[in-house]
């Protein structure tokens, strides 16, 4: 799993063909393989808000989802691509701001 900065958050919902839908779209930076070319290129990751709260592991709002804006972070898909959860990576290699041992 690639390590990505999250940029920006955006939320979208409505009705479409009499279903209706709330999701976030997590829009995010990686960088570009050496070998592919230089930079960053940018990703749209969709997860349903009603799924937060398992995404997150606690209870959760899309507040919850914008307070990552700027963290670098995993996102870990289950078998039909949908997101199940997100690791930041700051939390999860500090403990009160010090670095976890190995």
């Amino acid at each position: 799993m690639a390590v990505q900065k999250i940029v920006g958050v955006e939320v979208k919902q409505g009705i479409y063909e009499g279903i209706t839908y709330h999701n976030v779209y997590f829009h995010c930076t990686t960088p570009i393989e050496e070998e592919k070319g230089k930079g960053l290129k940018v990703e749209v990751i969709k997860a349903k808000v009603n799924m937060l709260s398992e995404i997150f592991g606690k209870p959760s709002s899309v507040g919850d989802a914008t307070n990552l804006i700027g963290h670098d972070v995993t996102f870990y898909f289950d078998a039909y691509k949908n997101v199940n959860f997100i690791r930041d990576v700051k939390e999860a290699t500090t403990q009160n701001g010090f670095p976890l041992s190995k």
